[in-house]
Parts: structure tokens; C-alpha cells; sequence
């Protein structure tokens, strides 16, 4: 398991122990993140087709793309991305409220409670 305190970013090193307790230490291998946030959603509602313009900071985390993004359970339609912003187009679905969760090829996920 990697462990970083709460809202720690910077470099730190990859300690493993094993049951025997022998311990390998990488230095400075792996990299926190800050973690990402969804500042608005606009609009915050819409059906089949609606442009939907989602802003924030860190969306991408890390990654070089989103993966994937969806409305409500939704995968939706990506358009562009970037770290600050991400515009989809809502596929079909039947009317309901959820969750926006923007998902990055580095695997983070950014999201805002619906």
C-alpha cells in the first residue's frame, strides 16, 4: 500500500517489507499528486446531446488524458481536456442526479458529488 499524508504532494521513497522482514528501499520513487477538484459544472443539468463544461485544477492527475468521464453513471462524450478543463457531451440515459467523475489515464479520478 502507498500512504501520503492528507493533501501531501512532493517526492518520497518506495519502502517495501516483506513477511521475513527484509526491507528494499527505492529513493525518491514515487510522486504525490495534488488532488484534483471540480470547481463547476455548467450547466448542472441537461439531456441527450447538452455540452457540458466542467472547470477545475488537477483534473488530468497526472495522466496525459482523461479516460473517461460520466454524468450521473453516464459514460459521456469527450470532447477536449485539459488540466483546468474538460467539455463533454451527454449521451442517452433515463433522467436521474449523480455524480460528475472525470477519470485520468494515469488513473486518478476527480469528482463532484451530484
Amino acid at each position: 500500500a502507498v500512504v501520503a499524508a492528507d493533501g501531501a504532494t512532493g517526492r518520497g521513497d518506495v519502502v517495501l517489507t516483506s513477511d521475513s522482514g527484509s526491507v528494499v528501499t527505492a529513493a525518491n520513487a514515487w510522486l504525490s499528486r495534488t488532488l484534483g477538484t471540480i470547481e463547476s459544472v455548467t450547466p448542472s443539468a441537461g439531456q441527450f446531446g447538452s455540452f457540458v463544461d466542467i472547470v477545475g485544477s488537477s483534473l488530468l492527475g497526472g495522466g496525459l488524458n482523461v479516460s473517461s468521464v460520466t454524468l450521473a453513471g453516464v459514460t459521456a462524450e469527450l470532447l477536449t481536456a485539459t488540466d483546468r478543463r474538460v467539455k463533454v457531451r451527454a449521451r442517452s440515459s433515463a433522467p436521474t442526479v449523480g455524480d460528475v467523475v472525470i477519470t485520468s489515464t494515469s488513473g486518478a479520478i476527480v469528482s463532484k458529488t451530484g
